[in-house]
């Protein structure tokens, strides 16, 4: 889970053992980046099992069911080790500060919703406190 603790000038970002400190002032942008996962090693596993079994196919005396029964059954492995992963998405916190330094943080999606909160709550207090510091002046 993500903890902020926000004062008057300070903003503490904890996020498992990732620690990170920032005056308001600092930060340019802070947001969630939504990325779309890519799935290169079941789907290079599933074209080199195919691969493996044309050849079978084609090139060896071997008898039918000799490769195609476990060729079936790593497919049916990998088809299902697809469909337990529900998440479509992987969930980034990015941070740019006026040093152009971007920090980028990978979020488990069950935090995203507080997180969510925990920036827009950020975002609250850096509106707050630049109308401030304008009515000020």
């Amino acid at each position: 889970m993500m903890v902020i603790n926000l004062t008057n000038d300070i903003a503490e970002f904890t996020y498992g053992r990732r620690q990170w400190k920032y005056g308001i002032d600092e930060i340019l942008e802070l947001g969630l980046a939504k990325k779309k996962k890519r799935y290169f090693l079941e789907n290079a596993t599933f074209i080199g099992l195919i691969m493996v079994a044309y050849y079978f196919m084609y090139f060896s005396h071997i008898k039918f069911w000799l490769y195609a029964i476990p060729t079936v059954i790593f497919c049916a492995f990998i088809f299902i080790a697809r469909l337990i992963d529900s998440c479509k998405y992987d969930y980034h916190i990015v941070v740019i500060d006026i040093y152009n330094k971007k920090t980028k943080i990978k979020i488990r999606q069950q935090d995203k919703l507080v997180i969510l909160k925990k920036i827009d709550d950020f975002l609250k207090i850096k509106f707050d406190h630049i109308t401030s510091r304008k009515a000020c002046s």
